[in-house]
């Protein structure tokens, strides 16, 4: 009996105990008694005991009885609070948030996600390809993450959480009443004689009473009444009261090779927390390089998330050498070229206080270090805003039929007509509000929604692990990610695949084989819009070009120095060049020169493009490390052309960075090596970019402009007479 009194205290998933029985009556004792009584001060859940055949003192059994009525009239009111909410629809803490793990490849991400969620090292594990998302709840203190339930009904669990919040501290205040009772009594009374046949008390359970009546009359409840009573059963009841201090982390695992870094900016979001991983034994023998990489992954993070908290975790804790002197010297080195080198502009670092480091270092091998890294996650997110906001259930409710209908539809998308119509169901009609509850769940990673333009706003992708995957069928580093080769083999489309990685060039045939029938025009439009993607047709070529994963240019073409043309320059270098602009000129350079007639067939790399702009001429664009030029070949064409490339990188600003971009634009002087900025340009009306025919630079207006009809501005420019 004593054992069973000290797992009450702890275990609150009884509500029935029987002890004894009228044929074999087991001795609990008084001793055992007492220990009962003092864990009904802690438990909260048990509503029933029976002490079968016992002998058990009228004050005892008072006290007994009245621990168990307040049990269940906490369950009763939980009960009662539950319909209310999910009948009249209310608001609950919001307790989600976003952890993106970001760093370059082979740097220990993705065996640092292992270790976060309390999975086996695996040396052999695969570098991820694209992004890897998946779902995790913490309670407060558990030091244990688990996956979130895949169907998880997300509007009864957090409506139990509510119910349970709203009457456990009544409850709680009860109990310390009666302890305090019990307490003043400086000896408890000595048993009487007496036996007890039946159960001491049982409480009301799971009663049913119609006491969930709207008040709001204009609103739909969330769901019917027969559904409430079917939802709020024993375990969910249970679990309201567990998670009281519970979050839930989607994490996104960025793949950290450079072909990626084009497709990440769509999914850096504003809100969440970052986790920048590097391997210390890199930043030992190789500091300069890894000091590049961590310096770009801080700024694209401070691009898209300025406020956002960034941890620095670095790995391979264990291979620093086995005596702790030596461990603690290569940290201390380790940390002054974070301090010196790395940290130089202000970003929203999360210090290793305990250590006095900048980072958190770690050892994926033996997890060294993996319980003050998951710690300090939580601690950081519970202290951000948004975690703590209050959410309308009409909102998560939405959420989980939009999700719950796609699954059964086999749906991976759904349009915001689609979305509409369900929320008019659960009573969220304004179209506003449902813009403020979708740019909700995309921030948080439980759906892909992007703004930019009216056109991507029409489409919701309910399964972003399934675009991202889409993507990374065309997008991915194929020295490590290899292609179903056989299978693209067998269907004929060898050559195509040969075309693919050799030219960044894709036929539709192997599009539509990735893709499958039913996405393929999908994914098509989607890579479009998001300027991953361009149509190549020149001649008798019907392809696709993918920018990102472009090779390098032969020195012996780049014409760049060649001293012909009118040559301007977009100078980065106040903030940085991101991965991903340069590329997106390239496909909108080359989808432009598709929509002018007698075009030739450009020449790109990853670094490099020569564009033909019709029988007109053509422009040179050259990558360097943090700006690039365009040389223009005909004079004739240079205003126009400037025009466009700035109209072009405030597209790209606007629809995929965040408008975080700074750059300033130059021009050179003609015939001489020296360049002005634009300004100065245009008030010595500087040829051939200004004259006083001249319209503004870059006056096409990109915002919130749908990108056909942002190229169709552009081909008007070009096409337009001097």
């Amino acid at each position: 009996c004593l054992a069973i009194a000290e797992s009450l205290k702890i275990n609150n998933t009884l509500y029935v105990l029987l002890m004894g029985s009228s044929v074999d009556p087991n001795d609990i004792g008084e001793s055992g008694v007492r220990a009962l009584v003092s864990a009904l001060e802690v438990n909260s859940n048990l509503v029933a005991l029976a002490l079968v055949g016992q002998d058990v003192q009228t004050d005892i059994s008072a006290a007994i009885s009245y621990h168990l009525k307040i049990n269940a009239a906490a369950h009763e009111k939980t009960r009662k609070v539950f319909n209310t909410v999910l009948a009249d629809g209310g608001y609950a803490p919001w307790c989600r948030s976003k952890l993106m793990v970001v760093g370059q490849g082979r740097s220990g991400k993705t065996g640092t996600v292992r270790s976060l969620l309390g999975l086996e090292f695996s040396p052999e594990i695969d570098s991820t390809v694209g992004l890897a998302i998946s779902r995790h709840q913490t309670q407060l203190c558990s030091n244990k993450w688990i996956p979130t339930p895949e169907n998880m009904d997300m509007t009864t669990e957090m409506a139990a959480e509510l119910a349970s919040g709203q009457t456990m501290f009544e409850h709680s205040l009860e109990k310390e009443k009666l302890s305090k009772r019990r307490s003043a009594n400086k000896r408890m009374p000595s048993f009487e004689s007496g036996r007890v046949d039946s159960a001491v008390s049982v409480g009301k359970m799971f009663e049913r009473v119609d006491d969930t009546q709207s008040t709001d009359s204009t609103l739909p409840p969330l769901m019917s009444q027969d559904d409430i009573a079917k939802k709020f059963h024993t375990k969910l009841n249970l679990r309201g009261k567990d998670q009281k201090h519970k979050l839930e982390l989607s994490i996104y695992d960025y793949g950290g090779q450079d072909v990626f870094y084009t497709l990440h900016h769509l999914f850096l979001t504003k809100y969440g927390v970052y986790l920048l991983v590097f391997d210390m034994r890199e930043i030992l023998k190789n500091s300069q390089n890894s000091v590049e990489y961590l310096k770009f992954w801080l700024n694209s993070v401070s691009l898209h998330a300025p406020s956002a908290p960034i941890l620095v975790v670095g790995t391979f804790l264990d291979k620093l050498g086995k005596y702790s002197r030596t461990k603690k010297e290569k940290l201390r080195s380790i940390n002054e070229v974070l301090g010196l080198q790395v940290f130089q502009r202000k970003y929203n670092i999360v210090p290793n206080v305990r250590r006095g480091l900048l980072f958190f270092p770690l050892s994926n091998l033996n997890r060294g270090g993996i319980n003050e890294i998951r710690t300090e996650i939580e601690n950081v997110v519970r202290k951000q805003h948004y975690t703590n906001r209050l959410v309308s259930l009409r909102w998560i409710r939405c959420l989980d039929l939009v999700l719950s209908q796609g699954k059964k539809a086999g749906k991976d998308w759904c349009t915001i007509t689609e979305v509409r119509q369900i929320a008019q169901t659960v009573g969220v009609r304004s179209h506003s509000e449902i813009d403020e509850m979708l740019s909700l769940f995309h921030q948080f990673g439980f759906i892909i929604w992007l703004t930019s333009t009216e056109a991507l706003k029409r489409t919701i992708t309910i399964n972003p692990q399934w675009l991202i995957d889409s993507i990374s069928k065309l997008i991915r580093d194929k020295e490590l990610h290899t292609s179903n080769k056989h299978e693209i083999i067998t269907a004929g489309l060898g050559r195509d695949l040969d075309d693919l990685n050799q030219s960044a060039l894709v036929t539709r045939d192997l599009v539509e084989f990735l893709f499958g029938k039913d996405h393929v025009d999908f994914m098509i439009d989607f890579m479009q819009r998001t300027m991953l993607l361009s149509e190549w047709s020149f001649g008798q070529e019907s392809k696709y070009l993918i920018p990102s994963i472009l090779k390098d240019s032969d020195i012996e073409i780049i014409e760049y120095d060649s001293g012909n043309g009118a040559v301007c320059e977009f100078d980065f270098c106040e903030m940085f060049l991101p991965a991903g602009v340069f590329e997106r000129v390239l496909c909108l350079f080359v989808a432009h020169s598709n929509r002018i007639d007698g075009s030739s067939k450009p020449t790109v790399r990853s670094d490099y493009g020569k564009i033909w702009c019709g029988s007109e001429g053509y422009i040179l664009l050259h990558k360097q490390k943090e700006s690039f030029s365009m040389t223009i070949n005909n004079d004739d064409m240079a205003a126009k052309s400037l025009s466009i490339i700035v109209s072009m990188l405030h597209k790209i600003n606007q629809d995929v960075m965040s408008n975080g971009l700074v750059w300033k634009t130059k021009v050179r002087l003609s015939g001489r090596n020296k360049f002005v900025s634009l300004e100065e340009a245009k008030l010595l009306k500087l040829k051939p970019w200004f004259n006083d025919s001249t319209q503004a630079i870059g006056n096409l207006n990109a915002s919130h402009l749908d990108l056909t009809t942002f190229m169709e501005n552009i081909l008007e420019t070009q096409l337009a007479p001097n």
